[in-house]
């Protein structure tokens, strides 16, 4: 079983970080008498992770010991499968350190089976598992009983956060209710946004202060943006988020966002959540009369969640302006997420070949040296000569790096520039695989480059084009998104805007492998969602601005708690909730779009 454990979980942590999903932050949703449903999980905020589809899992009403329901574990003695957890999680991705964990939950077993239903607590890296299981002496039986597991966390690990949860083990037919999470000594309290509806004060509030929008598309007239133009006056960057990468409506008022900046507000830069060399060539393209843009992008090696119809549109509408206006809009990239430093390294040896090919050699030696790094980086070899190897290879890149931040091999000032960046993303890539973990490394590195660029092209304007989290300006503990950083570098100078729905479907990839790319609905706001209070107002699609002061009445005192947010990966999440506590909303972002119902977008994968 405590292999079964390690593997599920493990896994899911690794998936977790290496994904554009954000993780938990501030709120936990513990639910553990299972009385908030859900309609994509077992319970709000409970996952299932079984070994074969002959096990029952499900909320039952008629065995409870508090409230309405309880988790009832069903298997009979035909079942072929051996193990079956559901689990949840504490801090997921937060900074704080943890010194003592308990766990308890009510449990009643009807079989005398050893073993049949217990608890457990795991370390986020799956290397500690620590369980207690329910006793099966006859006395007991049919009766509920009080099972606890505790965990000190050594003097010498440091845990910000765990797993914990229910592990069925044996085929028999047991419940649990009333399930207790103490950090520290202290119960985990669940936000009171979760149980209480918004008044009539709130409501009247945000229709009091919202500006509606005629469309998410392009308008031959801008009155309706006046609200978001006047919060944008004195902006040099503007971030523009999305609650899934797969959303029509988010993807549309984007470019409807782009094109009255350019045109009324002087913005001349969009900054793509995409590798910076891919957006180069892009950009290149852009700039011709006969570009074919949809074929480019899907030959190009564009992250797969961007070959979509909304984004050809996109790219389209740039062409279009900059062969009409002399003043042209600049695509860049911002992410360091570069496989194998392909694009970079490939871009790298192209501009050496046409300005020194004597240096061709140098990244040439840096191809050898990534080679060998990718063929040793295993278990089979030691963790030191790994990390040596590694070494080498960062010293070959900064050696070249230093060779052409001296010498401009006559090469005009943005060539240059761009030979600079690309080998910035080689040691960033490098740093997050080999040197930096920390959860905020590729958002550190997405604001650095945007700052950099911004160093380079000082009378730039520009409009950052990413996921809502990214855009964001929340600090969790140490833990820091682009939009923080942004928001100490730029100052007032950076304004983000998010934009959210209730309802609807977004495209994702059907798994990690990203050869199905499908529609999926996401589950309705629920009570405890910002997107709830939203869905209460008597507009479809408007603009709020979170600025201002009238967030600190009473009536707006919503605003300025936390709640869940619309908040998806471009990997399909399974029965993970939709919506994830990503900060308090007035205190991350500087407005919010939001749109009652959305659809998917149209991605051009969706038939491999």
């Amino acid at each position: 079983m405590q292999n079964f454990l390690c593997a599920i979980l493990f896994m899911l942590t690794v998936f977790k970080s290496n994904s554009y999903a954000q993780q938990t932050y501030v709120q936990e949703t513990v639910n553990g008498s299972f009385e908030l449903n859900s309609k994509k999980s077992i319970s709000r905020g409970w996952t299932r992770a079984i070994q074969s589809p002959d096990y029952g899992i499900q909320l039952d009403s008629n065995n409870v010991y508090k409230g309405k329901y309880a988790l009832q574990f069903k298997a009979d003695n035909n079942s072929k499968a051996s193990s079956a957890i559901v689990y949840n999680g504490y801090g997921l991705a937060s900074s704080k350190h943890i010194s003592t964990i308990e766990i308890s939950a009510h449990i009643k077993l009807a079989h005398a089976s050893d073993e049949a239903l217990g608890i457990f607590i795991q370390s986020l890296t799956g290397k500690k598992i620590f369980t207690s299981f329910a006793k099966t002496e006859r006395p007991l039986l049919n009766q509920w009983q009080l099972v606890t597991v505790k965990y000190t966390v050594d003097a010498k690990e440091s845990w910000a956060g765990f797993y914990y949860g229910l592990t069925f083990n044996k085929p028999a037919l047991a419940w649990a209710d009333n399930i207790t999470v103490k950090v520290d000594g202290s119960v985990v309290n669940e936000p009171a946004s979760l149980y209480q509806e918004p008044d009539a004060k709130n409501i009247t509030w945000l229709n009091k202060h919202i500006y509606p929008l005629t469309s998410v598309s392009i308008q031959p007239k801008y009155e309706d943006m006046a609200a978001i133009g006047k919060l944008c006056a004195d902006a040099k960057v503007v971030g523009i988020g999305e609650p899934t990468h797969g959303t029509h409506e988010a993807l549309q008022f984007k470019l409807r966002l782009l094109e009255y900046l350019v045109t009324q507000k002087g913005f001349n830069t969009i900054a793509l959540e995409e590798v910076i060399p891919t957006c180069d060539q892009m950009n290149d393209m852009l700039n011709t009369q006969t570009p074919a843009i949809k074929e480019n992008l899907l030959a190009m090696p564009f992250y797969k969640l961007w070959k979509t119809s909304e984004m050809n549109e996109l790219f389209t509408w740039i062409n279009r302006y900059n062969l009409s206006h002399q003043k042209k809009v600049k695509l860049i990239g911002i992410d360091m997420e570069d496989i194998r430093m392909r694009s970079s390294r490939g871009m790298i040896e192209k501009v050496l070949r046409q300005y020194n090919p004597a240096s061709v050699d140098k990244i040439q030696r840096i191809n050898q040296k990534l080679d060998t790094l990718i063929v040793k980086n295993n278990p089979e070899n030691k963790p030191e000569a790994i990390k040596s190897l590694a070494d080498d290879l960062k010293s070959a890149i900064i050696d070249l790096q230093s060779m052409v931040n001296v010498q401009n091999y006559d090469m005009n000032a943005e060539q240059h520039f761009q030979l600079q960046t690309y080998l910035r993303v080689c040691l960033q890539w490098l740093d997050t695989r080999f040197y930096n973990y920390a959860p905020d490394a590729r958002d550190h590195y997405m604001s650095d480059n945007i700052q950099f660029y911004s160093q380079h092209h000082p009378d730039d304007k520009i409009l950052v084009w990413a996921h809502n989290a990214h855009i964001s300006n929340l600090t969790a503990d140490h833990s820091k998104k682009m939009g923080a950083w942004l928001t100490d570098y730029f100052k007032e100078s950076y304004v983000p805007i998010a934009f959210t729905s209730a309802s609807g479907s977004y495209t994702a990839a059907q798994n990690y492998t990203q050869k199905v790319w499908k529609s999926f609905p996401f589950e309705k706001a629920y009570r405890g969602t910002y997107s709830y209070v939203f869905g209460k107002a008597k507009n479809d699609l408007y603009f709020l601005p979170l600025n201002i002061p009238a967030l600190k009445q009473k009536k707006a005192s919503w605003l300025t708690v936390p709640m869940k947010q619309l908040d998806i990966p471009y990997i399909q999440s399974g029965d993970e909730d939709d919506y994830k506590y990503d900060g308090v909303l007035s205190k991350t972002f500087d407005g919010v779009v939001f749109c009652r119902n959305t659809t998917a977008s149209v991605s051009y994968l969706a038939a491999e």
